[in-house]
């Protein structure tokens, strides 16, 4: 039997393990208890004083994920943030649409600087983890799950971050929860890193559909969590 995931707390971070040390687990092997935790451990988190912004990160080469505390939101969920109207409720994926069920869109970002970058976000205005009705979190441990899957299957090692309400104490109306996960199958060159500018090889729409036809297998075997 496979335990939980657990945790283990640092200054600025914690480490999220999906399973026992023994265990080969995965985060879409755990995924609804994952989701569980990261709910938990951000309101945990966000409720410090000197923490104004919680992101939840997930690293497939690492084989663990992490929670990270900020002092202040950082810019990359600062810009969404400061979008008007909402983007997550604004967008409209067309061929970019990966997959959709239960309430939930995936779709492939057009304005990443990954070559393949999924958006995994509810169709209502939820504004973080904590808010998601248990159904809710279901619906989102399935697609998660199937969504690994499919960067698995195209050998792509993943990464995701997780953006939602800030812990700030301030109002965010635009605050729409809903996790990123992307993959470079290279690096980063030395003239993207010089200038600043990634280059993006390959078309959203044309990730999106090798999304979509490495779908209907389902996720890799994992162990699955009681």
């Amino acid at each position: 039997m496979t335990a939980g995931p657990r945790w283990q707390a640092a200054d600025r971070y914690e480490t999220v393990i999906y399973g026992e040390p023994e265990d080969v687990a995965t985060l879409a092997g755990a995924a609804r208890a994952v989701i569980d935790l990261w709910a938990e451990r951000t309101a945990a988190i966000g409720a410090r004083a000197e923490v104004g912004y919680v992101l939840v990160t997930d690293d497939a080469a690492a084989g663990h994920g992490q929670i990270w505390a900020f002092a202040a939101v950082p810019p990359a969920p600062l810009a969404e943030l400061h979008a008007v109207p909402c983007s997550i409720c604004g967008e409209h994926p067309g061929d970019r649409l990966v997959t959709e069920a239960m309430g939930w869109r995936v779709w492939a970002s057009d304005h990443a600087s990954w070559p393949y970058a999924a958006v995994i976000a509810p169709v209502g205005h939820r504004p973080d983890l904590a808010s998601l009705a248990t159904w809710e979190r279901d619906a989102l441990a399935q697609l998660l799950a199937d969504v690994l899957g499919r960067f698995a299957r195209l050998d792509l090692a993943h990464f995701l971050w997780v953006h939602q309400q800030p812990a700030d104490g301030r109002p965010w109306p635009n605050a729409h929860v809903h996790i990123e996960v992307a993959a470079a199958p290279t690096p980063p060159s030395a003239a993207e890193l010089g200038a600043g500018v990634f280059f993006n090889p390959v078309p959203p729409a044309e990730a999106a559909a090798a999304l979509r036809g490495a779908g209907g297998a389902g996720p890799p075997p994992g162990p699955v969590t009681p």
